[in-house]
């Protein structure tokens, strides 16, 4: 037991070096060599633990969104109020805490490989499934409590995605215009429309 949770110890700290190198040179010119020299370890051994430059993609693509449901759960578990426990979760995934743990030119690059590659592209749907799931059960969650339960979780859940994935493009593109917390801002309020408002999601 011991070995093996050196083993994945160790994983880590590849996968910390290897998202770092990709950050900073892009997937190019992210190598065994380059990961291991910054590791001061032989080449051998990334190999060892992945075999192919692919491999260690994969993983770090999975790596990249290794503890959101924990940080999640950790961030809601003494909350009892329903609007603040809902409104953490909002804060939570548009507040740029969320946007600096995935530097744009990783995820950007990874899904720049996902639309040519099969299994980081489904790397990718599971990202999206464990997000999903995640914030469908919070939000399930505050309609059960507020008795709305007349409103689609699934529907919420889906806008919530969207809006994420377009406030985070606007803003690596340098577009959005406004300051990013004024953004925020009118989204929680479309958001919060969205969950008291029954035909808005009909």
């Amino acid at each position: 037991m011991g070995r093996k949770n050196r083993s994945g110890e160790r994983k880590k700290e590849i996968l910390k070096v290897c998202y770092e190198v990709f950050a900073e040179e892009g997937f190019e010119k992210t190598t065994f060599v380059k990961v291991a020299d910054r590791l001061n370890v032989t080449n051998p051994l990334i190999v060892h633990y992945f075999g192919t430059k692919e491999n260690m993609i994969l993983e770090m693509v999975d790596y990249m969104y290794r503890d959101q449901a924990e940080i999640i759960s950790g961030l809601v578990k003494d909350i009892e109020n329903p609007e603040e426990r809902m409104n953490t979760v909002f804060d939570y995934y548009l507040g740029e805490s969320f946007e600096k743990n995935f530097d744009d030119m990783v995820y950007y690059g990874c899904f720049y490989l996902s639309l040519k590659n099969s299994k980081i592209k489904k790397r990718f749907h599971r990202i999206i499934e464990h997000f999903d799931k995640v914030v469908f059960g919070e939000i399930k969650r505050y309609l059960q409590v507020t008795r709305k339960t007349h409103i689609d979780p699934d529907k919420i859940a889906f806008i919530l995605d969207a809006l994420i994935e377009g406030l985070d493009f606007l803003s690596a593109m340098e577009v959005a215009q406004r300051p990013r917390p004024e953004r925020v801002k009118q989204i929680k309020e479309v958001l919060w429309k969205l969950l008291e408002e029954e035909d808005m999601v009909n």
